[in-house]
């Protein structure tokens, strides 16, 4: 990224739907703002609710944003819905010359971000592409998109725990448990990350002819089978370890309502981080809160039904995160959780925010001159 110092100011408008667009992009105003951009954030649905969550300000889309705002540059998080006014403001940006920018948060569902109804990946690709990690950017690459489009830029959430790590460091894990987790006591505590069996393609969240973990057979839906499979796994060990639920932002409670009776705990809202940096081992599946968890230095272990899916989460398919797609694997990590690997230190590019900042300056810039 050039040092330069911005001397074209431009006003950037931004659009989330989703949860994980809106962790993605919630740093970048400040970012901008501080290279002298004028920023207008907007957002609906989870989007916006994790906006407010997170402090963050923002405005409701109302009516034709471009016309309302006239921005040189639109900076759009991808969501599930297929019809997102996201993928609209792509399309409407290029008819007016406009520069967009796509914001990718993670691996899963890369050929469907930008399809919208089509079955072209790409159908409403953006000017550029702002992803995570160099195997994103190559995903997207072998999709069509020009390499020189794709800019690897990290994600927020790396930089948010490596954060909370210092702050918690400094308390100490023992008085961090005490604190989050009074009845624990001496036990393992084992933290269960919940995820939505749904999304972009929702069949890939269901039960599939190559699952190798079946859970009770009760349900077909992929989080329930690994939770069964964990639950059951996990009440074997003795002594039996205290047993956390930890609901996705997405997540209804009467989803997990067949298996609550079998956690000692369900944590929901707020920030997840002090109850990770306090358990000893975080179990889940392909949310980007694996990749938090082992940034903050907690055994993480991703349970998977199948093998493939380790692509879904670059940090899994790189081994930084360990994983489990059988019974007698799960079985044996949960009896001797994983190492925290340091690996991570290397493999998660920091600064996002700033990277993120500077792409796009430097792109609204170079179109300027």
């Amino acid at each position: 990224m050039s040092d330069r110092i911005v001397l074209i100011v431009a006003r950037i408008l931004s659009y989330v739907e989703d949860t994980g667009a809106a962790n993605f992009l919630a740093p970048l105003s400040g970012a901008l703002q501080g290279l002298g951009h004028d920023v207008i954030m907007t957002a609906a649905e989870s989007g916006a609710r994790q906006l407010a969550e997170l402090g963050v300000g923002f405005h409701r889309p109302d009516g034709d944003l471009l016309t309302q705002y006239r921005p040189d540059a639109v900076v759009v998080g991808t969501a599930k819905n297929p019809d997102t006014l996201g993928l609209t403001l792509i399309d409407r940006a290029r008819t007016r010359s406009i520069t967009s920018f796509g914001a990718v948060d993670g691996a899963n569902a890369m050929e469907l971000r930008f399809a919208g109804r089509s079955n072209d990946p790409l159908a409403h690709r953006p000017d550029y592409l702002l992803v995570p990690d160099a195997a994103i950017a190559a995903g997207y690459v072998a999709l069509g998109m020009p390499e020189a489009r794709v800019v690897v830029c990290g994600h927020p959430h790396v930089d948010r725990a490596s954060r909370r790590r210092e702050e918690l460091a400094m308390e100490g894990r023992p008085a961090v448990r005490r604190r989050v987790l009074p009845d624990a006591g001496g036990r393992r505590v084992m933290v269960f990350l919940g995820e939505a069996s749904h999304g972009l393609d929702a069949g890939r969240f269901e039960r599939q002819p190559g699952y190798s973990l079946h859970g009770r057979g009760g349900s077909d839906l992929r989080t329930h089978i690994v939770i069964e499979e964990f639950l059951d796994a996990s009440a074997a060990l003795d002594p039996r370890p205290y047993r956390v639920l930890r609901l996705h932002p997405r997540d209804d409670l009467e989803e997990y309502r067949p298996y609550l009776a079998e956690f000692d705990t369900v944590s929901r809202g707020g920030d997840p981080l002090e109850l990770m940096y306090a358990a000893d081992l975080v179990v889940g599946l392909t949310t980007i809160l694996m990749v938090e968890s082992t940034v903050l230095g907690t055994p993480t272990l991703a349970v998977l039904p199948r093998m493939l899916e380790r692509h879904w989460i670059t940090a899994i398919a790189a081994g930084v995160i360990p994983c489990a797609t059988d019974r007698a694997g799960l079985i044996a990590a949960l009896r001797e959780p994983p190492i925290p690997n340091e690996k991570s230190d290397r493999f998660l590019l920091r600064d996002s925010a700033v990277h993120m900042a500077a792409a796009i300056s430097e792109r609204i810039e170079s179109k300027a001159i």
